[in-house]
């Protein structure tokens, strides 16, 4: 019997990316807070899919131009004859869409869009669900066997929780469905510093309290 295929999804989706993510922090002058947020290096994406899929091609499609100044890039991706096209608008360090952006920041923004195409094909995707590791990931023993680095240290997912709490974005509803996530990880994460859970829980509860949790 001939061995089954492995889906795109199932072979992308198995990738981690959290060594590649690179992460940006901004302070809010007035308020002194900060805001973090979470990139994934396209050119190294691509060239992961590139490796495992020599034919795969992506299409920057043209930018959507709004009434209030505001843009939305739009890119897609095809991969096998499978072709998913994600759209990004550009956005300032809260993640609200920005008025008149430069052509370096639509420019970034394309490429972000790129990962975020990529992402519908399976790599990264847990990203953006809000997930800790991708699915079928390798267990701890393969992981020492294979890849050293393969999970997130407790410091990359603390610095993921900060980034969840100072975000203006986040509202009652995402906080209540991460609550019980954050508390499994936080009562496991023991090989954090005193300093970092001190500034992690406090960051929580100032978060619930904006909430009026």
């Amino acid at each position: 019997m001939a061995n089954k295929k492995t889906s795109v999804w199932e072979t992308l989706s198995k990738i981690n990316v959290s060594e590649r993510v690179e992460k940006k922090y901004f302070k809010n002058k007035k308020t002194g807070r900060e805001y973090g947020l979470s990139y994934l290096s396209w050119a190294w994406a691509w060239a992961e899919v590139k490796k495992r899929y020599p034919t795969a091609s992506y299409e920057i499609h043209d930018d959507i131009f709004f009434p209030d100044n505001t843009v939305e890039t739009r890119v897609s991706v095809t991969i096998e004859d499978q072709t998913h096209m994600m759209w990004l608008p550009v956005m300032d360090f809260k993640n609200d869409a920005k008025v008149n952006p430069t052509s370096r920041e639509v420019s970034d923004t394309r490429m972000r869009c790129l990962t975020k195409a990529i992402a519908m094909h399976g790599m990264g995707h847990y990203i953006y669900a809000g997930e800790e590791l991708p699915e079928g990931q390798l267990t701890e023993e393969e992981a020492k066997t294979n890849d050293p680095n393969l999970n997130m240290s407790h410091e990359e997912k603390a610095e993921a929780w900060l980034e969840f709490f100072y975000n203006d974005t986040v509202d009652a509803t995402k906080f209540a469905e991460n609550d019980k996530k954050f508390q499994r990880w936080f009562t496991r994460a023991d090989e954090l510093t005193p300093a970092l859970r001190e500034r992690i829980n406090e960051a929580y509860l100032t978060k619930k309290t904006e909430l009026m949790l």
